[in-house]
């Protein structure tokens, strides 16, 4: 079975997201601090009139905090109840929107199901509890998403 991700970059890292779990991308993003939220709580936006919680993903997965983020793109999430019936394998992220902040975003790959290989056993020291899977590319790895963990906090 052939499953299709869109690819974005956190400083050097290529991440994967089932296309199926995502409603938008924006580039243009203006967000509203929320006082006394935790760190990887970027902000709040006002999507066309709904409410969306930014979490800045370079706080999140742990990434060198004194490194300085680029500007980039912010990847809006499927609430439970716009995920497609019936698809298989799609993790549950809740009712609320919630976008994540990338420095960049890719291309959309084609992925075939054994192409997939689980997380290493030994990478949850070093934030492993974020990856659901990795792909070998032609020049990089992908790691794709595991989006729970992430939006647990």
């Amino acid at each position: 079975m052939t499953r299709q991700f869109a690819t974005f970059k956190l400083d050097e890292t290529l991440w994967g997201i089932d296309i199926l779990q995502i409603r938008e991308i924006i580039i243009q993003l203006e967000s509203y601090p929320v006082p006394q939220a935790p760190p990887h709580v970027h902000g709040l936006m006002n999507l066309r009139g709904q409410i969306v919680t930014i979490i800045d993903l370079r706080q999140r997965l742990r990434y060198n905090a004194e490194a300085e983020a680029k500007a980039g793109c912010c990847v809006i999430l499927k609430t439970d109840g716009e995920l497609v019936k019936g698809a298989l394998g799609l993790e549950r992220i809740g009712a609320d929107a919630v976008g994540l902040l990338f420095s960049e975003i890719g291309e959309v790959l084609a992925i075939e199901e054994e192409q997939i290989e689980p997380a290493p056993a030994h990478a949850t020291a070093v934030g492993g509890e974020f990856i659901q899977g990795v792909v070998a590319l032609e020049e990089t790895l992908m790691l794709i998403m595991k989006l729970a963990p992430v939006l647990d906090a």
